[in-house]
């Protein structure tokens, strides 16, 4: 009978180890299995101009970086955008303020931006995630 004790115990120890063995294998795959780095660059700057797509396409205006080149976006409808301060609330639709078509002066801004690579013969491009005012 003790070595069926034996046996037994030595079996549960067993299933003990590879219980641990594939959950560290687990860990470690799902760490390290290709995932989303989608991440958006902060950029600081200024709305040059604003222009409304015509027949109620997109929105497209030029942002100048402050350490940079001025850049064409499309804002993409919807973009999560912040009002100025004071009030800065978190809008989840809508036209940012300081992206208003026809608008005669340059308005600082902050907007998230994502740079997609192209790949498989698909152009690739940046993309407006979010803008601040103010």
């Amino acid at each position: 009978m003790a070595g069926i004790t034996d046996y037994e115990s030595m079996r549960k120890v067993r299933r003990f180890f590879i219980g641990i063995a594939l959950l560290v294998l687990g860990v470690v795959l799902g760490y390290t299995w290709p995932r989303s780095s989608a991440w958006p660059n902060s950029e600081t700057g200024t709305v040059l101009s604003v222009r409304a797509g015509s027949g109620g396409g997109p929105i497209t205006f030029v942002f100048r970086p402050s350490n940079g080149t001025e850049q064409h976006f499309v804002l993409a409808s919807p973009t999560p955008w912040q009002s100025a301060p004071p009030a800065a609330k978190w809008h989840a639709s809508g036209r940012p303020g300081c992206v208003t078509p026809g608008s005669p002066e340059p308005v600082k801004a902050t907007i998230g931006v994502i740079r997609i690579r192209s790949t498989s013969g698909a152009p690739g491009e940046s993309v407006v995630v979010w803008i601040e005012c103010g």
